[in-house]
């Protein structure tokens, strides 16, 4: 009498086209792999270099921007070309705090990003939290810095000559300033100059600002008097 294990194996034919032998695991293994391709060198730096341009256009537009806003000059107003953005951003991030915040942000993405399985909230998390932290970075720099400027005594100094008949125009104080070559260069547009010029203080007290905006069309000229040929 056979064993019920010989009437199963009488049910199917042993060479019946209809019945297929299971795949083994392993060979789906290669397959599996190869969707996964590890990135190559040349992806990795094109990634790194997008990050970098990111953050620098985004540090050197902050520090622009915070730096003539301490002279209450708006950004608007000034032709500066976008791929300028990012050379100011050598001035918001060449010291010891921007370095360091550099330094920091890339070893702690090249630390996660060497990961077998990237973590997918820190990696993230790190590329936001850069935003803030360049933004105060940034613009503490272009307020020290514009201070710097504003109450140095190594400053160059600027001599206009004005047109016939236009420094009329102007008030009487920026012509006695300009007379004793007092006025100091800050920045010009197409149709304009920007001078300013800072009196002492009293008292330990911040004196105000005094910013000119002189129109090219009523100037002959501007003289730069370098500092140590005063």
């Amino acid at each position: 009498m056979p064993s019920a294990d010989a009437k199963e194996t009488m049910q199917v034919p042993k060479g019946s086209g209809t019945q297929t032998e299971p795949v083994p695991e392993s060979s789906t293994a290669p397959c599996q792999a190869t969707g996964d391709k590890p990135p190559t060198l040349f992806s990795m730096i094109r990634d790194v270099a997008l990050l970098v341009g990111i953050y620098a256009y985004f540090s050197g537009w902050i520090y622009v921007f915070s730096y003539y806003r301490q002279f209450d000059v708006p950004l608007n107003h000034l032709d500066i070309p976008s791929y300028y953005f990012i050379v100011y951003a050598f001035s918001a991030l060449y010291n010891f705090w921007g370095v360091l915040i550099v330094l920091f942000a890339l070893l702690t993405l090249v630390f996660f990003a060497r990961r077998e399985r990237p973590h997918p909230i820190i990696v993230p998390l790190v590329l936001l939290l850069l935003f803030p932290i360049l933004f105060r970075h940034a613009s503490n720099e272009a307020v020290n810095d514009a201070y710097e400027d504003r109450f140095s005594s190594d400053n160059d100094r600027v001599v206009l000559s004005f047109r016939a008949e236009t420094e009329k125009n102007y008030p009487s104080e920026l012509v006695a300033n300009n007379n004793a070559n007092r006025l100091r260069f800050l920045t010009e547009g197409k149709d304009f100059v920007v001078v300013f010029y800072q009196p002492p203080g009293e008292g330990g007290a911040t004196p105000l600002l005094l910013v000119y905006d002189i129109s090219k069309q009523d100037l002959a000229g501007v003289k730069k008097l370098i500092a140590h040929e005063r």
